[in-house]
């Protein structure tokens, strides 16, 4: 499906489209991490998936 150039220039569309697309990605990540047992990194990335989810909630 093609969508027009005017979906991507809503600002507020593509803003959230992008912050969803970054907590997909942090929340993949932490779970792959989890499961392969390497607690640094889930450590190192947690936060930043946070900063995230607050940006979504805004």
């Amino acid at each position: 499906m093609l969508l027009s150039s005017r979906y991507f220039k809503h600002p507020s569309r593509t803003k959230n489209n992008y912050w969803q697309q970054a907590q997909n990605n942090y929340q993949q990540s932490l779970d792959l991490f989890i499961q392969i047992d390497r607690q640094e990194l889930v450590v190192k990335f947690i936060n930043k998936q946070a900063e995230v989810l607050k940006k979504l909630k805004a």
